[in-house]
């Protein structure tokens, strides 16, 4: 547990405007559990009660950073047939200008998180705050690749589609 991260958070004015904390579900749909304990450390330290996590993994994917294929790698449609948001936050629109906070271990090319984003920014949430743990070195050129998705359908259930816009 990195407990200067947990004390930075106290003096850090971004983070006193988070509403939710979550973590990226695992590519095999579980959560790591050191995630989830900073996530839940952080949320207690902060002064939240919702505990339940925002993005749930419902079919399991191949971990990004073992992909060579950039076709493959770099576009969120993969991340998107595997994942929505929990139900729970449905009723009552409870994303709906709030800001979120996603914790993930992680990051190769922002894939997730851009799934992410795409999926929070279509709940109506307000602001979106993204921590990486760790960064896979790749070797392609691509640091971080923005993408933007048209959302069609029940972001809170496994059947939504979508369509890419650009990059």
């Amino acid at each position: 547990m990195d407990y200067h991260f947990l004390a930075s958070l106290i003096y850090t004015e971004e983070f006193k405007d988070v509403d939710i904390w979550g973590v990226m579900p695992s590519s095999s749909g579980t959560y790591n559990d050191d995630l989830f304990a900073v996530k839940e450390r952080a949320r207690i330290l902060m002064g939240k009660k919702q505990k339940e996590n925002i993005l749930v993994r419902h079919t399991r994917l191949v971990k990004s950073h073992t992909i060579r294929d950039n076709n493959e790698r770099l576009y969120c449609d993969r991340h998107l047939t595997s994942i929505k948001l929990n139900p729970y936050f449905k009723k009552g629109n409870k994303l709906k200008g709030k800001t979120v906070c996603i914790i993930d271990d992680y990051l190769t090319n922002g894939t997730s998180f851009e799934t992410a984003r795409n999926l929070l920014l279509k709940a109506g949430v307000r602001k979106i705050i993204f921590i990486s743990l760790g960064k896979f070195r790749r070797f392609s050129g691509v640091e971080y690749y923005k993408q933007d998705y048209e959302l069609i359908g029940d972001i809170y259930s496994d059947t939504f589609s979508f369509n890419f816009l650009n990059e």
